[in-house]
């Protein structure tokens, strides 16, 4: 018994072990002090206040699909624990990746261990809540089904739909899946109906949620621009140019010298292309190169004609993934996404006043994520910038005439009439602004609004104003 014991033990893979026993320590760590920022807040919202038809119809708008506001949608509807809820379920999807990749890539356990630790996979996709772990989790089952796809072609059909039907960003990799299987099927002569009608079906799908979205309705449209050159690997646009034409190169000459095409990534980064030069995107979106990159030499890897230049390639990969385990966001994005102040600012609001004689109006986009904090209480939240009470719709905060956002990032000055449309005389009303003016007062026909600066806690910034209505005469 003894001796059988020991067998199990040498057989079982420690550095995996303690590379996940390693990542889920720290990673969960992370996740339970992650404060949600603007995005993983509004997918939550959407969840809460929408049915799937309305969700499905918002889409288009969104840039997304549906399925994480699927997933979402049990918690979001019954308030369940947030944001943990959301957090642990964006954690679990990523946990599954990277058990995918442990157990099913065909890399060395270096390779594994530095993709592991890479910032994607460390410190973005498992800790900010959004729709692109379950989509990168959908990849990995995709590449790992590689070998047997043939064999079960209808889970594979369906695997190709949920992926799609994640982000946009997912899709990319799902319609080049999608398009080689359906090529294999012909070439073997495999029943082709109910495969083809599942991706079909998939297709319509993904596109009927997308149908009617223009360029215009992307906030803060940019053209790809130098954004992804400034900080794809490091922050500078000559050394991130430099190193990307030697990757070009030396990963061109490992397809040329096994006489193969890499037809996975030349697919899926000319789709990404297109995709970054009408939208340029943020890091969660440049980071699918590198997933597309792992992808195809997980594929080539698999692959019996690959003969030349494994090692070298791993080296490459190697380099590749260190690069990203010591890489750092710049500073504006860092201090936007990890360091929100949303939770620790919604709980002192709760602390320090009584919530069921209180009206929070928000007029920044910046306090946004403080709306699925504020809801689990009596709290009174009105968005000032539509007059209306606060929701998930959000266009108002950079459409509206009084919260247009200027080319220089200063929001116009709060108005009188507006404000009336907020306040609420039965309630204690707090404003949260973009203004820093100390006491002021904004001006009506036979009234004002007197504001005065209220810090919650001492660490609390003096944006935060009591409002009051007073009598005044000119």
């Amino acid at each position: 018994m003894y001796n059988q014991n020991m067998e199990i033990l040498k057989k079982q893979n420690w550095t995996m072990i303690v590379s996940l026993l390693l990542w889920i320590t720290i990673t969960l760590i992370r996740v339970l002090h992650h404060s949600p920022w603007y995005d993983e807040a509004h997918a939550w919202l959407i969840a809460q206040e929408l049915n799937l038809i309305e969700i499905f119809k918002l889409m288009k708008i969104e840039g997304h699909t549906f399925l994480w506001y699927l997933c979402l949608m049990p918690f979001a509807k019954s308030n369940f624990m947030y944001p943990y809820s959301m957090l642990l379920l964006n954690w679990l999807f990523c946990f599954i990746a990277v058990l995918i990749i442990w157990l099913k890539s065909p890399f060395s356990n270096w390779v594994k261990i530095l993709i592991t630790f890479s910032f994607p996979f460390f410190a973005l996709y498992p800790v900010v809540a959004r729709c692109y772990s379950i989509g990168i989790m959908f990849l990995f089952l995709l590449a790992s089904m590689e070998k047997s796809k043939l064999k079960h072609p209808n889970w594979y059909a369906l695997l190709l739909v949920l992926c799609a039907n994640t982000s946009v960003m997912a899709s990319v990799g799902a319609t080049v899946f999608g398009g080689l299987f359906l090529y294999e099927l012909v070439k073997n002569k495999k029943n082709l109906l109910i495969p083809t009608v599942i991706m079909l079906l998939g297709a319509i799908l993904f596109l009927v949620q997308l149908f009617g979205s223009t360029d215009d309705i992307v906030w803060e449209h940019s053209p790809m621009g130098m954004w992804f050159f400034n900080n794809i690997f490091f922050h500078s646009r000559i050394v991130n140019v430099v190193l990307l034409a030697i990757f070009s190169v030396l990963y061109t000459i490992f397809y040329i010298k096994n006489k193969a095409f890499p037809i996975f990534l030349t697919c899926s980064y000319f789709i990404l292309f297109i995709i970054i030069c009408v939208y340029s995107g943020h890091l969660w979106h440049w980071f699918f190169f590198y997933i597309y990159f792992l992808i195809s030499i997980w594929l080539s890897f698999d692959r019996s004609e690959i003969k030349w230049g494994k090692i070298y390639i791993s080296i490459f990969l190697c380099v590749i993934s260190f690069i990203y385990v010591v890489y750092k966001p710049f500073t504006g994005l860092y201090n936007y996404v990890w360091h929100d102040k949303s939770k620790y600012l919604a709980n002192s609001i709760i602390k320090n006043e009584n919530h069921d004689n209180l009206n929070v109006i928000i007029q920044s986009f910046n306090y946004y994520p403080l709306i699925p904090f504020l809801n689990k209480t009596k709290i009174k939240l009105s968005n000032y910038c539509s007059g209306e009470v606060c929701g998930y719709d959000t266009t108002m905060f950079t459409r509206s005439k009084y919260c247009y956002v200027s080319p220089t990032g200063a929001n116009t000055d709060l108005v009188y009439e507006q404000i009336d449309k907020v306040y609420d005389a039965n309630r204690k009303n707090i404003i949260l602004c973009d203004k820093n003016d100390g006491v002021f007062r904004i001006i009506g026909k036979d009234k004002a609004f007197l504001f005065t600066p209220a810090k919650v806690n001492k660490n609390d910034s003096a944006s935060i104003y009591f409002v009051e209505k007073i009598n005044y005469k000119p």
